[in-house]
């Protein structure tokens, strides 16, 4: 070969290995309608999974063993089932001979009979027909039968993975099944076969800034987060209005069955759950009931930043007037109760309990100029409970909170739980009127007045 040539072929074969190297390393791009995580368990002894539990012929490693090995050399990371802390190599063999043998220190290294299901987590990509066009696993979870020496027998899990930053997806994607069958294919590609419905735990839903982060790729999609309101500078003849959004637009949904199906997949099924939020637009702000895989409700969302800067206001119809401080706010947006109960000396000692009000809607500030129609406030309103969930006709706004600059970085900086719908930070829901209510106070406001309100919202 010519030196020429050679250098040719020295040239194309370097830019063909950072080729490939840039398709293995580089994250692939989505563009959803919505995400999910889904949850999987399997049981390895089931003749359906013989492309993991199978080892070669000449002592190749089978999937766990394979697994286990690249842990010991460190070449992925293991973490503990309880807080998610790292496990080195020490802590997780004796984790292993503690669940797989009993305690028996003469466990042959990667003995693991006892291990005998595994549990995947996927990020589920849906399209805006509710199908799943593509999934991404993030999480392993390896669960060995278990007795505690007392009669009690039971399952365990032991550790977990995490394909952050795509490490796992790189090592599982580097070796072969031992499954003759399945040979042409890598453990992930395996992997990615198993999720259907004989297998599938549970569902739940995630915001596309969450599914990128576990992922690891990017979302074309997710909402812009630097959005802004634009206000006008001067106003002509406009009005300023307030809309009632109540959490339940129907009559059908109560507020205590939402609160148990946080993510509504028991109500119709999940499949279904979509067609409900598009009858539903305004439970988005009051789900989830607690915050989960990304998504928060926007009053946890309130009290999550009580001190980063907003400015809350006393509810009047003289709007940002009247300013309540933070240490005023604790009492405004929780219920605070002082138990006496009995000590060992006589006396009584006291626990001061504080639990957040239960809010039944959200009340919107709207300026009407010309065409326009601009949120510029909104107001919680504390509801009463009755005695089946219900909200009674009870109600209390507790303070006007201005959309300033603090607080339109919060929205725009927060996904809506929106299943079914292009996704959404808050600032965009009220910027597009997702919500549905009525209005339920308006009057003419003149540019004055208008100067003092833009002082705030500036």
């Amino acid at each position: 070969m010519s030196s020429k040539n050679f250098v040719l072929a020295l040239v194309l074969l370097i830019l063909g290995l950072c080729l490939n190297a840039q398709v293995v390393t580089s994250p692939e791009s989505m563009a959803p309608a919505y995400t999910a995580i889904e949850t999987y368990q399997i049981y390895l002894p089931d003749g359906d999974y013989e492309a993991l539990s199978t080892s070669g012929a000449n002592g190749e490693l089978n999937f766990l063993q394979f697994v286990l090995q690249c842990i010991k050399n460190e070449d992925i990371v293991s973490y503990n089932i309880d807080d998610e802390s790292v496990w080195e190599w020490s802590d997780l063999s004796e984790a292993l001979l503690k669940y797989t043998n009993d305690g028996d220190e003469d466990m042959r290294e990667y003995d693991i009979e006892k291990i005998t299901n595994l549990q995947f987590q996927y990020v589920a990509f849906y399209n805006e027909d509710d199908i799943a066009f593509h999934r991404r696993l993030i999480q392993i979870v390896a669960i060995a039968n278990y007795s505690d020496g007392w009669g009690f027998r039971g399952m365990k899990p032991v550790f977990l993975l995490q394909n952050k930053d795509g490490k796992l997806m790189s090592v599982l994607s580097s070796e072969k099944s031992k499954h003759l069958s399945y040979s042409s294919m890598s453990y992930w590609d395996v992997l990615h076969s198993i999720p259907s419905d004989s297998c599938l735990q549970f569902m739940s839903y995630s915001s596309l800034q969450n599914a990128s982060e576990r992922g690891s790729l990017i979302i074309s999609n997710i909402p812009d987060s630097n959005l802004q309101i634009s206000l006008p500078d001067d106003i002509g003849n406009a009005i300023i209005q307030i809309r009632s959004v109540p959490y339940n637009i129907l009559n059908f949904l109560s507020f205590e069955e939402v609160q148990i199906n946080h993510y509504l997949a028991a109500f119709n099924g999940f499949d279904y759950t979509p067609a409900t939020f598009r009858e539903q637009k305004n439970i988005s702000l009051f789900l989830p009931g607690y915050p989960a895989h990304g998504y928060i409700n926007l009053f946890d969302l309130i009290l999550k930043k009580l001190n980063s800067g907003l400015e809350f206001y006393q509810y009047n119809n003289k709007f940002f007037s009247d300013k309540i401080g933070e240490v005023e706010m604790d009492k405004v947006f929780f219920n605070i109760d002082t138990i006496f109960y009995p000590n060992d000396y006589d006396e009584f000692d006291t626990v001061v309990v504080k639990n957040k009000v239960e809010i039944s809607e959200f009340r919107v500030l709207e300026l009407v100029n010309g065409d326009e129609t601009i949120p510029i406030a909104v107001a919680p309103v504390k509801g009463e409970l009755g005695d089946f969930g219900e909200f009674s006709d009870e109600n209390t706004a507790l303070c006007w909170i201005p959309l300033n600059g603090n607080m339109q970085k919060l929205l725009a900086g927060q996904e809506v739980y929106y299943p079914g719908h292009n996704a959404i930070n808050y600032l965009q829901y009220f910027l597009n009127h997702e919500c549905i209510g009525e209005i339920i106070h308006s009057r003419k406001i003149d540019n004055a007045e208008w100067q003092e309100m833009l002082k705030v919202l500036q």
